[in-house]
């Protein structure tokens, strides 16, 4: 099984797939986890995030996927993944294996969230594609996911 964690820097996709990954562990399950900053430097991927640059990265991630798949029981990923063709690829590839969950977080919070200072970066000027802040690099909202995870509020607690 897939589990695909989309959604805006800072929307919270680390820390539910953490969690997650740290729950299907506990019950003997074998779990490969992929997450965004990490996959960049395993795979050597230098994305200057561009939309090309992105889409390379995320088409990257899938061909690693399809390597793993089978050896282990859950790939869980926590990529931003902005663009509807690369979920849509995903899904096609995967088929019944993927499962999409959409972290769904407004702007404001983000904002004051800010887990990366990025968006901080972004409103002064010093970065100009942030994605989904910036023109040049929106956020493609996903059109069927098959969960949608709204405002995870911090400090985040499983009971």
């Amino acid at each position: 099984m897939i589990i695909w964690c989309t959604g805006l820097s800072g929307s919270g996709k680390t820390t539910i797939c953490s969690l997650l990954a740290d729950m299907l562990k506990s019950n003997d399950y074998s779990v490969e986890w992929y997450d965004g900053d990490r996959v960049r430097e395993e795979l050597k991927i230098e994305s200057d995030f561009s939309k090309e640059g992105i889409l390379k990265n995320n088409f990257e991630v899938i061909n690693k996927i399809n390597k793993v798949k089978g050896k282990v029981d859950y790939i869980i990923i926590s990529l931003i993944t902005p663009f509807n063709e690369v979920r849509e690829y995903a899904r096609k590839t995967f088929g019944n294996d993927y499962f999409e969950v959409y972290l769904k977080c407004d702007k404001d919070t983000l904002i004051e969230r800010d887990t990366k200072g990025l968006y901080k970066k972004a409103l002064n000027g010093e970065l100009d594609n942030l994605i989904g802040f910036s023109d040049k690099i929106p956020y493609q909202e996903p059109g069927h996911p098959d969960l949608i995870i709204r405002q995870i509020l911090y400090p985040l607690k499983i009971l």
